[in-house]
């Protein structure tokens, strides 16, 4: 399990990353990290201690993640598991421990930890998102970026929020 330290460099030797929002499931967990040098201390305060609500939007190859903090805006992350580097077999689900969520907040202009999080996924939200994951696993990746543009261009984060698959 890798270690992150507040005040550190969150990977070793990258200084820079660009901004923006990724979402990834590894040995760690569930990760949302969000990479900024545009952050105010209220905003940092609703992802790290805020009211936190989730959920995801999910067909064909594509699952899209929605994250929502406090009064904060939905957030929307486009996911898939062919896009990871280290992707790990998915633990089962127990009937008493969802997955885990952390959340990181990145300087993308220093590379350093500035925040984080860390939450358990609702029990039920857990088990749909993992078997949903190992679907997309079996479905080709070829044509994902076009769907997710074209959700993208089809819907408003509002109505794939409203059309969300599971939400906590």
């Amino acid at each position: 399990m890798e270690l992150f330290e507040v005040g550190k460099p969150f990977k070793d030797g990258i200084t820079r990353y660009p901004e923006g929002i990724s979402f990834n499931i590894n040995k760690n967990g569930c990760n949302l990290l969000i990479y900024t040098t545009k952050f105010t201390e209220k905003s940092r305060q609703a992802i790290i201690k805020g009211d936190l609500k989730y959920g995801y939007f999910k067909e064909d190859n594509v699952i899209i993640m929605l994250f929502r903090f406090g009064n904060h805006q939905w957030i929307e992350v486009p996911y898939s598991i062919h896009m990871c580097k280290n992707s790990v077999e998915l633990e089962e689900v127990t009937e008493t421990e969802g997955f885990s969520l952390n959340i990181y907040i990145i300087n993308s202009g220093t590379g350093v930890l500035e925040d984080t999080r860390q939450v358990e996924l609702d029990l039920r939200l857990s088990k749909m998102l993992r078997d949903d994951v190992l679907e997309q696993k079996s479905m080709p990746y070829s044509g994902f970026n076009i769907r997710v543009s074209e959700f993208n261009r089809k819907y408003s984060t509002k109505a794939l929020v409203s059309m969300s698959r599971a939400l906590v």
